[in-house]
């Protein structure tokens, strides 16, 4: 963007009367000289004084539209510019800052065919030629990117922001030397560029040359520390080193100095989920716990075991020694108040038996002493029950109850009337069974509006949005018929039981990358990925269940996405959390991978996790795949790992061995004798989060179809498809320890050592193996 330099603070002056006087050429005079010393204020008076006398002159109002842009004034720049533009369709510069600032506000066609529209017009303005290089990375087009912005350096060789986007491009296309070259270069010209250092400090930490990273991103700061995302990346480069407290503090400055930045949050996340937030203390980590509760665009599924660490377990065992006969309800737990345990549990699944017993009790109390429930404490109680009832939905009534509960649930719905609803009755239902069950009883809870917002979003969760996937159920796109025995045996259990049950994920939307970026940052240290460079990709998610990796995948730039899977009940699912999240360019389909060869598709990208192990022939399933696979294509794949599977193997096997059935009530059955220790060769399973719903649990433990592979079979099952491993998805610490006993394969693609390393570490694979893969060439 062509700007007239840095914004300063303006001495104070008697101007105003001044500029009443003053002839139209003389405002403009005064107008770029103010601007060029970054007093934008007094600039905007006397680009606004002149456009007033009637004069017009394209250069004022593109001037005074770039001030408006840089201060936040969107709707009002973008008029400027057009009234600019529409005066003097050839002013090259209010067309490239015009082309910016469609880039901004997320128009990247416009921005495109904007940029290009000033090169004609003037070809050598080298500052249209540096935005639309801007516009194609943004775009994906790396290749592209480059070739604008080196012809941007060739007509004029020091122009800082081409040099600057030319270091992120090359970075972003793995030549991380020639990246950190030019940057460099550019600290020599202007050693006093913080945005130059900001980029470097990138680029070192992309090589993984993480204290030199942090020295340049700390420069950058020294040299402006207001400077966008310095904070956010010296808190990365920390994360990265395991300094995860040090990294909080950064990234807390960051939220601070800009609230809306949604990567900081994620990072925040990231942080949480490996640090140990007893090292701080309990204020500092509930506000980081209750920052991102708050939030709809973060997935809290993992953030029970982060906020387990602020709550007190003695109040949970103190709970469960008193008695319940006579048990006075205003002497219930302080925990009841607590915002982060009502929050959470209407967002993610408590683990452990003794979470379980003590939500187990506390539903038990509230429905044994509804009579007795006062104006006292009725607002507390029914808070609680309504997130209690949240819980008890996301985990699909998995708890236990007893017969006088049950007696005491059967009178309460067999006495629900339409023209009378009780609130707090029907919330303590909503416990045990889904308000969707009632509807036929009462249809007029259907639309029913409460005064109360936890009420209506228990309705929400509970009625509309079961009711709105039933419609959506009837509108998936079916494609071939579900023949092979097996896959209708899984076809069933998942339109019983759709898995998992979630509420919210991290919205990708808002931080999208190339997909070559994106497989290099899974799989590095292997920078050896070159994707083919297209204008659109067509993406395959094979076996989407309810979603989770269908929205996960909207983070690749110039995606098409297929999602199948063999569940309509899922598929709906998926479909409505799609919408919920605004995102349109997903076709759904219910079919089987059996069946692929029917899409008649080549795909760039195929996604399939947690699926090939559930088929009949996981080797057939993958060729499938392969495929529908196009040339350059990169497949990623997740399957489960025989050795760190060993305890789920063994409950398999009593489950087989005893008789337990895949029902409901056969699923709680087990759950019991294994809380009561009848099992205890595998009493270790109750450490999976995975059992504590019913949907986790049955994929858990008594899938109909499991298979479980060593790396070996892994190597076996990819030479069979023509296959070549490309990297194992871990976190970076997994791959830093790997590194150091295996310094003769850097890029960690060495499957023998690999198996190997799983042997003396054998719970690294708990949650599959997660790996990219492409053609052999």
């Amino acid at each position: 963007m062509k700007g007239f330099g840095k914004r300063e603070t303006p001495k104070t002056t008697n101007v105003s009367k001044k500029r009443d006087k003053l002839s139209p050429r003389e405002l403009k005079d005064l107008g770029i000289k103010s601007h060029m010393r970054g007093h934008l204020e007094h600039a905007s008076k006397y680009y606004e004084s002149f456009i007033r006398t009637g004069v017009n002159d394209p250069d004022v109002i593109a001037n005074y539209a770039l001030i408006c842009q840089e201060n936040g004034e969107t709707e009002k720049a973008l008029k400027l510019y057009k009234k600019c533009i529409d005066q003097y369709p050839r002013h090259a510069y209010a067309l490239t800052n015009l082309a910016h600032l469609y880039l901004e506000i997320g128009e990247p066609e416009a921005a495109l065919t904007t940029a290009k529209n000033a090169i004609r017009v003037n070809p050598q303005l080298a500052n249209a030629h540096s935005c639309l290089g801007v516009i194609l990375k943004e775009c994906g087009d790396l290749d592209a990117a480059e070739s604008s912005t080196r012809k941007a350096l060739q007509i004029d060789k020091d122009l800082s922001d081409a040099k600057l986007n030319l270091g992120l491009i090359l970075n972003e296309k793995g030549m991380h030397d020639e990246a950190k070259k030019i940057t460099v270069e550019l600290i020599e010209i202007e050693p006093k560029n913080a945005d130059a250092y900001l980029n470097l400090g990138a680029i070192l930490q992309d090589k993984g040359l993480l204290n030199e990273a942090f020295k340049a991103t700390n420069k950058a700061l020294e040299l402006n520390k207001d400077l966008k995302d310095v904070n956010m990346n010296l808190g990365s480069i920390l994360y990265e080193t395991g300094k995860f407290k040090e990294a909080l503090c950064y990234v807390r400055k960051e939220i601070s100095t800009n609230p809306e930045n949604f990567s900081a949050y994620l990072l925040m996340h990231s942080i949480l989920k490996e640090f140990d937030v007893s090292r701080i203390n309990s204020s500092e980590a509930r506000e980081l716990i209750e920052l991102l509760l708050e939030r709809k665009d973060i997935g809290h599924h993992d953030l029970f075991s982060i906020a387990d660490k602020i709550f007190r377990k003695e109040t949970l065992e103190n709970f469960l020694l008193v008695k319940e006969d006579g048990f006075n309800l205003n002497n219930l737990p302080s925990l009841i108040n607590d915002e982060i345990f009502l929050k959470g549990l209407g967002l993610f699944q408590f683990h452990g038996f003794l979470w379980e017993e003590f939500l187990t009790k506390l539903r038990r109390v509230i429905c044994f002493n509804l009579k007795n429930i006062n104006n006292t404490n009725k607002n507390t109680l029914f808070r609680l029950t309504t997130s209690l009832a949240e819980q008890c939905f996301i985990n699909e009534y998995i708890f236990n109850f007893t017969e006088k509960e049950n007696g005491i649930i059967i009178n309460i719905e067999d006495k629900i009337e339409n023209d009378s609803i009780n609130e707090f009755e029907i919330a303590t239902l909503a416990c045990y069974k889904p308000c969707y069950a009632l509807i036929e009883k009462c249809k007029r809870l259907e639309d029913y509006k409460s005064r109360s917002t936890e009420f209506n979003n228990l309705l929400l969760l509970q009625i509309k949005e079961p009711l709105i996937e039933k419609e959506l159920a009837k509108l998936i796109e079916k494609l071939g018929a579900v023949d092979e025995e097996t896959s209708r045996k899984v076809q069933d259990q998942y339109e019983n039981y759709p898995y998992p049950r979630w509420r919210y994920i991290s919205d990708v939307t808002k931080h999208k990358l190339t997909i070559e970026s994106a497989i290099k940052a899974e799989t590095s240290p292997n920078l050896n990925i070159n994707f083919p460079n297209k204008r659109q990709y067509k993406i395959l998610i094979a076996g989407c269940g309810t979603g989770q990796q269908v929205l996960s995948a909207i983070r690749y730039k110039n995606a098409n996405i297929t999602a199948i899977d063999l569940s309509s009940s899922s598929l709906s699912y998926a479909k409505r959390k799609s919408i919920e999240y605004g995102v349109s360019n997903i076709r759904f389909i219910q079919m089987d991978i059996n069946n692929l060869e029917l899409l008649n598709e080549k795909f760039d990208l195929i996604e399939c996790s947690g699926v090939l192990h559930h088929m009949k022939d996981p080797q057939l399933g993958l060729n499938k795949l392969v495929n529908s696979l196009a040339t350059g294509g990169y497949i990623k794949l997740g399957l489960y790992s025989q050795l760190a599977r060993r305890d789920i193997e063994k409950a398999r096997s009593i489950i087989k061995k005893k008789g337990y059935g895949n029902s409901k009530d056969e699923v709680c059955r087990f759950r019991n004798d294994l809380k009561n220790k009848k099992h205890p060769e595998i009493y270790s399973i109750n450490e999976w989060p995975d059992f504590y719903s019913t949907s986790m649990c049955i994929d858990l433990c008594f899938h109909i179809q499991e298979h479980r592979f060593t790396i070996n079979q892994l190597r076996e099952l990819l030479d069979n498809s023509g296959l070549s491993f490309s990297g194992f998805v871990l976190p970076r610490a997994i791959k830093d320890s790997y590194s150091i006993n295996n310094k003769d394969d850097p890029f960690q693609l060495n499957l023998i050592y690999w198996s190997k390393f799983e042997k003396e570490n054998p719970d690294i694979f708990r949650c599959m193996y997660q790996f990219w893969v492409t053609l052999k060439t």
